[in-house]
């Protein structure tokens, strides 16, 4: 899953790096950075990507998304983009915080909500200029909702498997 999240991004964006342990990118040749704020969950690694990022808008992307698309990625960037939002995220109708772009200049409103113990995605939302791409916008440039899905338990991953017609779940343990 992390290899396919990596190529995905890299058909977007010109650089790419995995947030988190080294451990787990081995042998995908991608640059990696440990989280500086270790416990944090998913706040904290954005946290790190945002203090490291060489540019003013970066795109995060979870790699538990089995069927987020380059297409998508790609309208989420030149939404975040044409916007000039320091978050762009879609809303179907719950916030997609792990598939989504956010601006360096998100970083202090990203602090300020660590410093104060929240580590939900959405906790810093409300001090930044936020762009929220609906689903009926999303549906109409013929997206599915299904880019959304996520792998969050052995019992999901199963269900995409089967889903997807394979016959074994390759990696599963």
């Amino acid at each position: 899953m992390l290899a396919r999240s990596v190529r995905l991004a890299r058909s977007v964006a010109g650089t790419v790096a995995v947030l988190g342990p080294e451990d787990r990118a081995r042998g995908l040749d991608v640059a990696v950075v440990p989280d500086e704020l270790a416990g944090r969950g998913p706040l904290g690694a954005v946290y790190t990507g945002l203090r490291h990022s060489r540019t003013t808008l970066s795109l995060f992307l979870s790699c538990d998304l089995p069927f987020m698309t380059a297409g998508f990625l790609e309208y989420l960037a030149l939404q975040a983009l044409e916007s000039g939002a320091d978050a762009t995220v879609a809303g179907t109708p719950r916030y997609q915080p792990l598939a989504a772009t956010y601006s360096r200049r998100a970083l202090p409103a990203v602090r300020a909500s660590l410093a104060n113990g929240q580590d939900k995605m959405t906790s810093f939302y409300s001090r930044v200029k936020l762009r929220v791409i609906g689903w009926p916008e999303i549906a109409r440039r013929g997206f599915r909702r299904r880019i959304f899905d996520n792998l969050n338990t052995p019992d999901d991953y199963r269900a995409v498997v089967q889903r997807l017609g394979l016959s074994q779940a390759p990696g599963f343990r």
